[in-house]
């Protein structure tokens, strides 16, 4: 479970910017059924939605949180999905913020993660070596601590400076003199390859590195314009009948009539995707490229969702309003801040203000990202907003009208009397 996320000079965010799945214990009080909690009394919150105007900085947020299982990956599992969502071919570069006379090539990041014994705390700097013929970039300093739950004691397991390591426990329990690791690789992802993947038995440092391994395999990100490889993901679906199952209930409990969502042979070649419309008891099928968007992306949703309630972990979704009505939205929200999940987190951005309300969200819940004057990405919590009386947001307020009329100046401003042939 995602617990903080700091990050510095990742496109459009300059300044440090703290994103936390911690509540606000002490100031929002409802809704506690939306918390997960342990029994040491750790307690973190099951969503948290993202709003501002366009280029404020919403996706990049969330392609920085999932930025660490990007480069945990990269060097050794790079495909295209990844390619086009962060990598050298898309428009989604790891870039610098670049609205400065003098650019920096530095960027810092921080992740903390709690599990069912320690809370994990991952550090990492890159430095971008950019050329006109490659983009890419080397690791500066990497770091990894942990505490054990109900205690207040951090301890390293390793600290990275270049190519210089210290991990004397951890070098201990591989049998190694020292660690000889690769410029542009996280020593984390070196780990994984050569030694920890294989890991077994009861190995304290190995076992802290496993268990940041697992963390990072849980983020995962779902990107609503990437439809590929469709017909993977149908055939988990059509040969897992428990998986079928809720998803088709799911879909049905939201309004759309489906009864059947399976992959059929044409020829030696080719196989088409057919869903599976009940109406007045007669079935019609459908095939997938005539099927509405909005019931594509909302099949292709759940699949992500009910894998991430069922393994746990962070499910990250840019733009989940996107050909989605508001009251399915709303559903999708539910399923998460329900008693019923206990292991997984939603963490998304939206421009669904219907939504914005006190009815579905903690004050703690909703965040706010926008550009200031310097076009740096800044985010704040609804939680901390404060009025000219010292006062925070009421829990009663109007979220969504007071969002409209500009109170947290995270709103989009549109010029006053512009019109479509440019008079005023």
């Amino acid at each position: 479970m995602l617990k903080e996320f700091r990050i510095k000079n990742f496109n459009s965010i300059k300044k440090e910017i703290l994103f936390t799945m911690e509540p606000e214990l002490n100031a929002v009080s409802e809704y506690p059924e939306h918390l997960w909690g342990n029994t040491h009394g750790d307690k973190l919150l099951k969503v948290a939605s993202i709003y501002g105007p366009n280029a404020g900085g919403k996706t990049t947020l969330i392609k920085a949180i999932y930025l660490l299982q990007y480069l945990f990956r990269e060097r050794y599992e790079f495909d295209e999905r990844n390619e086009r969502l962060l990598g050298r071919t898309s428009r989604f570069y790891i870039e610098p913020f670049k609205f400065v006379d003098i650019i920096d090539n530095l960027l810092s990041s921080t992740i903390i993660f709690i599990d069912d014994k320690y809370e994990l705390g991952y550090s990492y700097e890159l430095e971008h070596k950019s050329t006109r013929e490659e983009h890419k970039f080397v690791i500066v300093t990497e770091s990894l601590s942990y505490r054990k739950l109900g205690t207040q004691v951090n301890e390293s397991v390793f600290e990275r400076n270049g190519n210089i390591v210290e991990a004397k426990g951890l070098l201990s329990e591989l049998f190694l003199p020292k660690i000889n690791v690769s410029d542009t690789q996280l020593l984390l992802s070196h780990l994984n390859i050569n030694y920890i993947n294989s890991f077994s038995g009861n190995k304290h440092y190995s076992d802290i590195v496993f268990r940041l391994i697992n963390q990072v395999d849980k983020l995962v990100l779902y990107d609503n314009t990437y439809l590929a490889p469709i017909y993977q993901r149908i055939d988990v679906l059509d040969k897992k009948e428990e998986f079928k199952k809720w998803v088709l209930e799911t879909v049905n409990s939201l309004g759309i009539n489906i009864s059947n969502i399976y992959i059929e042979k044409i020829n030696d070649h080719s196989r088409a995707i057919y869903v599976v419309h009940k109406i007045n008891d007669k079935e019609f099928k459908l095939r997938w490229e005539h099927e509405s968007e909005g019931t594509k992306q909302l099949i292709l949703l759940l699949l992500s969702i009910y894998h991430r309630l069922h393994l746990g972990g962070i499910l990250l979704v840019d733009e989940i309003d996107a050909h989605l009505h508001p009251k399915l939205i709303s559903k999708i929200i539910q399923i998460f801040t329900s008693k019923l999940n206990i292991n997984t987190q939603l963490i998304f951005n939206s421009h669904d203000i219907m939504n914005m309300t006190n009815e579905l969200f903690r004050r703690d819940e909703i965040w706010f990202m926008y550009r200031d004057e310097n076009l740096n990405s800044e985010l704040v919590s609804l939680s901390d907003f404060i009025d000219y009386k010292g006062d925070r947001i009421r829990k009663d307020a109007k979220y969504s009208k007071q969002y409209m009329e500009g109170k947290y100046g995270a709103d989009p401003f549109v010029a006053k009397g512009v019109l479509w042939n440019g008079e005023n």
